[in-house]
């Protein structure tokens, strides 16, 4: 996974998960509340691409996000992806 598609995935889950840091946020367990949150935000988000598609409107946002599929799973796994990401991140610019 690209780092775009890191830091749009870790805003989706942000903006759905409590937390005062982003450990507590990425170790925290979903609730169905909010994963029904991430749910309608992704949606939502799709609409907006959609429509701007439709009407040949310029989206700013990379190709990589706009298909990441990885953005339309549940929210833990969304957790789990950017737990990942952040470790090969991490570990390859050691």
């Amino acid at each position: 996974m690209c780092v775009d598609s890191t830091k749009q995935l870790t805003v989706d889950v942000i903006r759905c998960q409590p937390g005062d840091n982003l450990t507590d946020v990425l170790s925290s367990d979903t609730t169905e509340a909010q994963e029904e949150q991430h749910r309608s935000i992704i949606t939502q988000q799709e609409q907006v691409d959609a429509r701007a598609e439709d009407k040949e409107l310029a989206v700013n946002r990379s190709k990589s996000i706009k298909d990441n599929s990885d953005r339309k799973y549940v929210l833990q796994v969304c957790i789990v992806c950017i737990h990942v990401d952040l470790k090969v991140t991490l570990f390859s610019s050691v």
